[in-house]
């Protein structure tokens, strides 16, 4: 009789947690919005596919688990999801820039410059869009219209750290190595915290014959966890 009451008593238990499995779309979502945020991938892309299961035409999850998988480097898939995100809801400016990311990451260089190029046609101040196409035309040593974009940005977003830097950036490789280092001290003002920008106004300055003030922003680089500065403190800045 025992061992029959312990036996029924685990039927009974499995039996309640199996119905205690049993969430609602949104519970679904946000355990994958949770698991997302504690960089869970796999387990976001699992309650994802639940909330989809129960509701084919919610676009935020397919927009959500379409990141899940660019995080998990699958991008054909993120692509699959932010393709039916878009199909789903009319000028999802987000689905496009996010497709457009995963389109550069697969190299479709073409591809991702139309998705943001479409995510600023429906949204002509998303600074990030902005942004990503500035980049792309960086990348491609299409530095006049890479000048454009991130001018744009920085209208929109006044202190827009990342592409100021860009802008000096462009000046450096156009060898304009006094306006590069402006915009490098004023990228710095934006974020004084940024061990980037130390670094490529310090090359400016080496650029310069300023080899004292470059050691400087060199070692601040490195104090800051530049990870590849210190090949350059020990050329220039021996002691």
């Amino acid at each position: 009789m025992k061992l029959k009451y312990i036996a029924t008593t685990l039927l009974c238990l499995i039996t309640f947690l199996g119905f205690s499995q049993n969430f609602t779309k949104d519970e679904y979502f946000n355990k994958g919005y949770d698991a997302f945020n504690k960089q869970e991938y796999n387990t976001a892309v699992e309650n994802y596919s639940k909330v989809i299961k129960m509701d084919k035409k919610y676009s935020t999850a397919y927009m959500n688990r379409g990141l899940a998988h660019y995080y998990l480097n699958e991008h054909k898939k993120a692509i699959k999801d932010y393709t039916q995100a878009i199909k789903l809801k009319n000028n999802y400016a987000e689905a496009y820039v996010n497709r457009g990311l995963s389109h550069s990451k697969m190299g479709d260089s073409n591809a991702a410059v139309a998705d943001y190029i479409m995510a600023q046609t429906i949204d002509k101040n998303y600074a990030l869009a902005i942004y990503n196409l500035g980049v792309l035309y960086y990348d491609a040593q299409r530095y006049d219209e890479a000048k454009v974009e991130f001018e744009k940005a920085l209208m929109v977003k006044k202190k827009y750290h990342a592409a100021k830097l860009y802008l000096g950036l462009i000046s450096y490789q156009k060898r304009d190595f006094n306006k590069a280092y402006k915009e490098f001290s004023e990228t710095i003002e934006m974020k004084p915290d940024y061990a980037l920008a130390y670094y490529n106004r310090a090359l400016s300055q080496i650029k310069l014959d300023k080899t004292e003030d470059a050691c400087v922003d060199f070692k601040k680089a490195k104090s800051l966890g530049h990870k590849t500065v210190q090949s350059q403190i020990d050329n220039y800045c021996a002691e």
